[in-house]
């Protein structure tokens, strides 16, 4: 059972992770799998490509450990073991020389790549993350988690965090940045999602209120305007950033709606569901 798959590679490679413990790169045109990347004695739930030389990818697995695999060789080229628990999400810098993991230890780590050790860890949650971001500039970071809290990190001073969300009433399952980096998405399983001013004071400017079960991924419109969710109530709705208005409902799928995203260009959405399908929508 493959359970997430992230990133093209060069228009034409897709990489995946799943239950078997494996990742696998495929080709997006003829469907074939290139390579398979073994190592992992658990479930890989989370594999991204290096974002600049495309020459590496990094899975994050429920052994407790995230690992960096050569591409072309499929050799292990490190594992990162520092975690006390599942290893949940994975990200590069923008520029590709720090690494940020999540775990269910209640904690995030930013690793420097080339010298190959730990830089930071994020302590700041009583309770297992469910996702960890870097914005586009990569000089924040926030952190969700089942505490029902999201945090703030910047990049300059990591020993304290920056802003301490709590006003969601239940665990928030997800946080995503704005293309500018000053504004944050929460997600919960409240029902809402809220948009967040990050930069200077911490500013709440939306709440978005509507789905009758709980949301578990947010994303914002290429342009930033928009905030997509996507909940277990089945469907994916559009919601006006400022305002908090609902604009679109789609719906369609026939079970929990667990990922959405938009094209580069902001006028495709696809989004995937436990119903076993994924949908298109213009």
């Amino acid at each position: 059972m493959i359970i997430r798959a992230h990133e093209v590679f060069m228009i034409d490679r897709v990489v995946t992770g799943s239950f078997d413990g494996t990742a696998k790169i495929w080709s997006a045109s003829s469907g074939l799998c290139r390579s398979t990347y073994v190592g992992h004695t658990a479930e890989v739930v989370a594999a991204v490509f290096h974002p600049i030389n495309n020459k590496t990818i990094c899975t994050a697995s429920m052994d407790s450990t995230a690992r960096i695999f050569d591409v072309e060789t499929t050799q292990e080229l490190q594992n990162l073991a520092y975690h006390g628990a599942e290893v949940i999400t994975t990200h590069f810098s923008r520029d590709g020389n720090l690494l940020l993991t999540g775990s269910f230890d209640r904690t995030a780590a930013i690793w420097d790549i080339r010298s190959k050790s730990l830089i930071a860890q994020l302590r700041g949650h009583t309770a297992e993350l469910s996702n960890c971001v870097w914005n586009f500039p990569c000089d924040l970071l926030a952190t969700g988690s089942l505490d029902s809290t999201a945090c703030v990190w910047d990049m300059r001073q990591l020993d304290k965090v920056l802003y301490h969300i709590g006003d969601h009433t239940d665990e928030v399952l997800d946080v995503a940045f704005d293309s500018t980096g000053k504004r944050l998405a929460t997600a919960s399983n409240d029902c809402t999602a809220r948009v967040w001013d990050v930069k200077g004071d911490l500013t709440m400017l939306s709440v978005m209120v509507g789905h009758t079960d709980e949301v578990s991924k947010v994303c914002f419109s290429p342009p930033g305007g928009i905030l997509m969710t996507a909940s277990a109530d089945a469907t994916a709705r559009l919601w006006l950033v400022e305002s908090g208005l609902c604009s679109q409902v789609l719906a369609g799928h026939e079970g929990e709606v667990f990922s959405c995203t938009f094209n580069y260009s902001g006028d495709i959405i696809l989004t995937a569901s436990k119903d076993n399908t994924c949908r298109l929508w213009r």
